[in-house]
């Protein structure tokens, strides 16, 4: 199906979903779905919104139809926002947080609804599914790359178990990147010069190839000096150094059949991230090791009214990348579409890290992976009696091999041992789906769905100490024979998801829905068993969910409302869990924590409120528990959420006229989030409490972002001048307590960046 495009011109006025009484109160409509534009199908209006295609059911159809929620973005919209990243929709999109991770700076942590990856490995699965061009992206690394020639992103909210598989138990992520254009012969070229001397670059070629076929190349590169500097080295970290290139091919021999083929390699090596101490437990390892606690108390002190400054033992450096090879074929047929996706990925991640963030030798890590992941799903969508009945059908074969290893090396002046983990993993995992849609009426529809997924995950681990001083290796698993210290399992999961739901049009603009589903996270291994740590599988998580609902559209569409209300249990939930298992020694241990419960309201809003201004809110309540989580250290029903706010608000603003012979842009936004913490520790027995509380929760804050654009010889030529936290929130961002050694380490947001952009477009 091909529909034609242009791009829209929106934005969001956020509001936080307390306040929903007060908006209503003066006429506004509180806090909605804002879902901001993947692609339109009408001329662009001053009088009302233009209409959202959203692809959350496999085909094309309009965001406001779909009765699941959905928070969407055109690739204009992103450029309005300054959103470089997908991290950056987080400011504006309800229930969903992104931020690098602690122990892999090159991969992306998402949070969706409350459920989150908790360590980046890769045995863990991730619980908020990311698809680029409709193929699944296994692992994180690669995720944070800059965006480069997208077209749109959609955030589907809840489990996603039926249409998008596994994995999706918080919701799914869709990048859609543009494809080639037949017949035009068109690019883009833009330069960008900021802050800290940030130098970025983008070019965009879209080449016809006769009447048939179309080839389209993209790049982005980006760099930026240090923005931190080691006060005792004399050394810069926080600096940035990337690039990405993607090509296309499409060939369309006839009207009804394409084939689209694409290659894309992401390239990262970076000096980051600058870590600081915030507490050393008195009596501890680490406080030894630092001269005693006067003296680390000392270090803390000296770096406290200096947000630039830190000083580190390591050099902390991060090199990822990637190559993405894709191959998408698609069929009209006379019921609907047929379509086979089919993609190979590589990645190759390094990471050295200084963890305790501070001069003293107290604890360093390396990890690297090289994974690669192959997948093909075929899908079959269309029409049925009369038109009566939708549906969406497939099928998909997906196979992942590689190595995941890292080294530790802890307190080294009292361990002198080097903890060494390998995992060499092989999984396969197969699914079939099916969800129909019946319009029962005209007004009244219902929808259901299910899916089955079967994973064989295969891990051999080779997980050693090397004594540092006589190259001595042992077992870390101490029933093992040194120096392979080699064991292997293999175990399967498989489960059923499911959807069922009515959806009603009480008018032709105004859609209410329920709906209930179950989503499948698999199962799998601990790669980093050690000591008494069985290596023993962590069971499959799943999680059931409700869901209610509407959308809707005011005054000749010029005001868009759209609420939505979820309760969510999820049993067996996966968490990560660090542990003692030698002294001064710790290892992440993957377990199942019993079984939570998370609710919460989303809302969105976008009005356009008179000719060229356009404005809207976002807003958001969550409310997390656990009901049930035991294990060998007790009761832990009381540890925190991570990454989990309970309140989030946004608001935006989007102004634009027409000149003579130019156009103004202004965009302006403004993101707020209640406190988080940003790791699960709270132990109200430990008299350190308090103090570990405090270094690992983000406390409460917003950020203020804009963008003015001036666009000359319809839009040919741009001027755009951007400020990214503009009040300089420094406030901690992320945070890492390790119990035993014992301390916490801080990490903090970017200071505030500004700069100029100009843009080339010819071929439009």
């Amino acid at each position: 199906m091909t529909m034609k495009s242009i791009s829209i011109r929106e934005t969001s006025l956020g509001l936080r979903c307390g306040m929903l009484a007060t908006v209503a109160i003066i006429g506004l409509i509180p806090c909605a779905a804002y879902a901001q534009a993947a692609e339109i199908t009408a001329e662009d209006s001053n009088q009302g919104l233009d209409d959202i295609i959203v692809t959350a059911r496999k085909t094309a159809e309009n965001q406001q139809n779909v009765p699941i929620a959905i928070t969407a973005f055109s690739g204009q919209t992103l450029v309005n926002q300054n959103a470089t990243r997908i991290s950056d929709i987080a400011r504006v999109t309800p229930s969903l947080t992104a931020h690098e991770s602690a122990s892999s700076p090159g991969s992306l942590v998402m949070t969706l609804r409350g459920q989150v990856q908790t360590d980046i490995l890769a045995t863990l699965d991730p619980s908020v599914g990311t698809y680029v061009d409709g193929l699944y992206w296994a692992r994180a690394y690669g995720i944070n790359a800059d965006l480069l020639d997208v077209s749109s992103m959609q955030v589907l909210k809840g489990p996603q178990g039926t249409l998008f598989g596994r994995n999706t138990t918080g919701g799914a992520i869709l990048l859609e990147t543009n494809a080639p254009k037949l017949g035009q012969f068109s690019g883009m070229v833009q330069g960008t010069y900021g802050r800290f001397n940030e130098i970025d670059g983008t070019a965009i070629l879209n080449v016809p190839l006769g009447e048939k076929a179309a080839l389209r190349g993209a790049f982005v590169m980006n760099t930026r000096d240090p923005y931190t500097h080691d006060t005792a080295n004399n050394r810069g970290y926080d600096e940035k150094n990337s690039w990405t290139g993607r090509v296309k091919l499409l060939i369309a021999p006839n009207d009804s059949f394409t084939a689209l083929l694409s290659y894309e390699h992401y390239n990262l090596d970076v000096a980051n991230t600058s870590r600081r101490l915030f507490f050393v437990q008195p009596g501890s390892s680490a406080a030894i090791t630092a001269g005693g606690l006067p003296a680390a108390n000392a270090y803390i002190a000296t770096l406290a009214n200096d947000p630039n400054a830190v000083q580190m033992n390591v050099d902390p450096r991060v090199k990822n990348k990637t190559n993405t090879y894709l191959l998408t074929l698609a069929q009209d047929t006379n019921f609907g579409a047929v379509k086979l996706i089919s993609g190979y990925r590589t990645v190759d991640a390094l990471t050295r890290l200084d963890l305790d963030g501070s001069p003293i030798p107290i604890h360093t890590t390396t990890g690297s992976q090289n994974l690669h992941q192959f997948s093909s799903e075929l899908q079959v969508t269309g029409k049925m009696l009369d038109d009566t009945l939708d549906f969406a059908a497939g099928a998909l074969y997906f196979d992942e091999g590689g190595v995941d290893k890292s080294a530790s090396i802890t307190i080294p002046t009292l361990n002198p041992r080097t903890t060494l983990f390998r995992g060499d993993i092989k999984n396969h995992s197969l699914g079939a789906y099916t969800q129909a849609s019946y319009h029962i009426t005209k007004a009244l529809t219902f929808t259901g769905g299910v899916r089955y997924s079967r994973d064989v995950k295969g891990l051999t681990i080779n997980n050693t100490t090397l004594m540092r001083s006589t190259g001595v290796v042992g077992c870390q698993i101490l029933t093992l024979t040194a120096p392979n210290c080699e064991l292997s399992r293999s175990d399967a999961f498989s489960g059923w998801s499911y959807t069922a739901g009515l959806d009603y049009k009480i008018t032709p603009d105004i859609l209410a829905y329920a709906k209930t589903s179950k989503g499948f996270r698999s199962g799998g291994q601990n790669l980093r068993a050690s000591g008494t740590a069985a290596f023993i599988p962590f069971k499959p998580e799943i999680a059931y969910a409700q869901e209610a609902g509407i959308k809707s559209e005011f005054l000749q569409k010029r005001v868009r409302f759209n609420l939505s209300g979820y309760y969510t249990t999820v049993k067996d939930i996966q968490r990560t869990t660090l542990q003692n298992v030698a002294p001064g020694v710790t290892a992440s241990i993957l377990s199942n924590a019993g079984k939570a419960r998370f609710y919460g309201l989303e809302a969105e809003l976008t009005a356009r409120l008179f000719q060229g201004f356009t404005a809207g809110a976002t807003g958001t309540l969550t409310r997390p528990k656990y009901l049930q989580y035991s294990d060998l250290n007790g009761d832990r029903r009381q540890e925190r959420f991570d990454s989990v706010s309970r309140e989030q608000f946004s608001l935006s603003g989007d102004y634009e006229h027409q000149f003579d012979s130019a156009r103004l842009h202004l965009h302006t936004d403004y993101s707020w989030q209640g406190k988080q913490a940003v790791q699960p520790y709270n132990n109200p027995a430990d008299p350190n409490n308090a103090i570990i509380i405090a270094g690992t929760t983000a406390p409460a804050s917003g950020i203020l972002s804009a963008r003015a654009a001036v666009s000359f010889s319809d839009d040919a030529y741009e001027v755009a001048v951007f400020g990214r936290n503009i009040t300089n929130n420094r406030a901690v961002i992320a945070a890492l307590y390790v119990p035993g050694i014992t301390y916490v380490s801080t990490q903090i947001r970017e200071p505030v960046t500004y700069g100029i952009t100009l843009t080339a477009r010819f071929g439009k």
